[in-house]
């Protein structure tokens, strides 16, 4: 309801006040009587009507008084209930901010247990390398001898080396005491980098969810530490400098290889270019994993004895002669003729007597050369051999 003020209420009494007067001179003026002929009377006639309607005024002014003192009284009334109102919602919208407050500081202390709880848990996957001064190797340490580190990547002098899964009590060869690194996951799939710098300072670190293992800024968002000892130095950002190169291995790890793998088209693009792939990235890969693949290209040619063929005769000289510097066997076709490929090419595929190296170099040599006498046949089926080779790399 909108306040009465006092202007308000001197423009109503005024308007009680003179509105007799004006239906007077209205009735005089429509009669055709005179009011008067100077200001006295004008002024003996004013205070007649005034005299003559003193009822009219008592009783319009005790109901407008009356009035007036019931619609202050309501006013403030309500005034006083909406103050009563707003005081109930502050203490109301303060209680429930308090107990927002508690709740959140209720979750806080609960999520800090949680969290606790979750750190310890994934503390007993974690490991802890020894340096074994006597044989110069490093000893993985884990609090289950059954446990674990998978895809680890161990990064020394400037080079990268993938060592596959690494089981504990197993140890690692040094080359230095100095600047080395390793990168792995833990059995719950924590990404953890340990490295030793400063020819004494361990450092330990865990990537944590969703953390990004390629950012150089912004330590603390992306890593925590582990296996803590006091520091006199701050050396996070020079060891996150000083990992660069194997943390982008994190990233990409297996999954480049994979993808150029999985992108070729055609048979023929696959089997020319899985050996490239992996003689050239072969620090990349397990020799289990190399030969794994070795032995499923092997079976696929097999299995199309018919259909991949080669001949000898259309192999350059020079390429005879990288193959044989590689595996001590020379070109005993002479005939224009073609062979099943893997009749010829299988005698060079002696991992033990000529070693993984040699034998990724010669069939990647032997790829390129290789005809197919029904392609079409054989790309209905590329999909299923694409597959099962990049089944063998796991």
């Amino acid at each position: 309801m909108k306040k009465i003020t006092n202007k308000h209420i001197y423009c109503f009494l005024f308007i009680v006040f003179i509105l007799p007067v004006i239906i007077y001179f209205i009735n005089s003026l429509l009669i055709g009587t005179c009011v008067g002929k100077s200001i006295e009377d004008f002024i003996i006639k004013f205070i007649w009507i005034i005299k003559t309607n003193i009822t009219y005024y008592g009783t319009v002014g005790s109901i407008t008084i009356t009035s007036i003192i019931f619609i202050k009284n309501q006013t403030d009334r309500n005034e006083d209930i909406d103050k009563e109102r707003k005081k109930e919602k502050k203490e109301r919208e303060e209680k429930q901010e308090k107990e927002a407050q508690e709740r959140r500081k209720q979750e806080k202390i609960s999520n800090g247990l949680r969290e606790k709880e979750l750190e310890q848990f994934k503390d007993k996957f974690r490991p802890t390398f020894i340096f074994d001064k006597d044989n110069n190797c490093l000893n993985l340490i884990l609090k289950d001898s059954n446990y674990y580190l998978e895809n680890v990547l161990f990064s020394e002098n400037g080079e990268i080396y993938y060592l596959g899964d690494l089981k504990a009590n197993r140890a690692v060869k040094l080359n230095s005491n100095n600047n080395y690194f390793i990168s792995g996951k833990t059995l719950i799939g924590e990404q953890i980098i340990f490295g030793r710098i400063f020819n004494n300072v361990n450092i330990y670190k865990a990537l944590k969810e969703n953390g990004s293992p390629i950012e150089t800024k912004n330590i603390e968002e992306n890593w925590i530490n582990f296996n803590e000892v006091k520091k006199d130095i701050n050396v996070d950002e020079y060891f996150i400098n000083k990992t660069i190169k194997i943390r982008e291995k994190i990233v990409f790890e297996l999954t480049t290889h994979i993808k150029s793998i999985i992108s070729e088209t055609n048979i023929k693009d696959l089997l020319g270019n899985i050996f490239g792939i992996l003689s050239t990235n072969k620090r990349d890969f397990q020799s289990q994993q190399l030969m794994s693949v070795i032995d499923e290209v092997m079976s696929i040619l097999d299995e199309n004895r018919d259909c991949i063929l080669l001949n000898p005769k259309n192999i350059p000289g020079t390429e005879w002669q990288y193959i044989r510097n590689k595996i001590n066997i020379g070109n005993r076709y002479t005939e224009d003729k073609k062979y099943a490929s893997s009749y010829l090419i299988k005698q060079y595929t002696d991992i033990g007597k000529y070693g993984i190296d040699n034998v990724l170099s010669v069939l990647n040599c032997f790829m390129k050369y290789i005809e197919f006498d029904n392609e079409c046949l054989l790309q209905e089926k590329f999909s299923y051999y694409k597959f099962r080779i990049v089944d063998a790399i796991f």
